[in-house]
């Protein structure tokens, strides 16, 4: 089994799953950053869907991504290991906010081949904390 293909068939299945994930994101932030693009998907050396946009308070650009990490990039134990990750980055390249669900624990990744625990995972990470979101963007307003 090709490991390649396996995390594609992934990122094909949930690629409307991840687009929504972020127009609920958008909707959150409405109030702390006007987007200019997206949601849309990009595929580089990995799977990434994104927004971008302008935040609010100071005008800086910023990047919301959901990644889907893969073990063989990030640590090259287990070419079947993946896991989601969300980042907001400024344009500055200062990140703001890096969670992927588990990390450094040794629950980090799931295997690509397990349909049930990809499907747990994603749950699990879809249901990620608006407010907390929102404050984590937002939080050097009021600085």
């Amino acid at each position: 089994m090709d490991a390649n293909k396996v995390i594609a068939a992934i990122a094909d299945r949930y690629d409307g799953r991840c687009l929504e994930l972020l127009t609920q994101i958008q909707a959150a932030l409405a109030e702390e950053v006007a987007f200019e693009q997206g949601p849309f998907a990009e595929t580089l050396d990995d799977f990434r869907w994104s927004l971008v946009g302008l935040r609010a308070y100071d005008g800086m650009k910023i990047h919301l991504t959901i990644i889907l990490a893969e073990s063989a990039q990030y640590d090259g134990e287990d070419e079947f290991g993946i896991n989601w990750r969300l980042e907001v980055v400024e344009e500055s390249g200062r990140e703001l906010i890096g969670w992927s669900p588990f990390n450094y624990t040794p629950n980090v990744w799931v295997d690509a081949r397990d349909e049930l625990r990809v499907e747990e995972r994603f749950a699990y990470f879809a249901a990620i904390d608006m407010v907390t979101l929102t404050d984590a963007v937002a939080r050097e307003a009021s600085v």
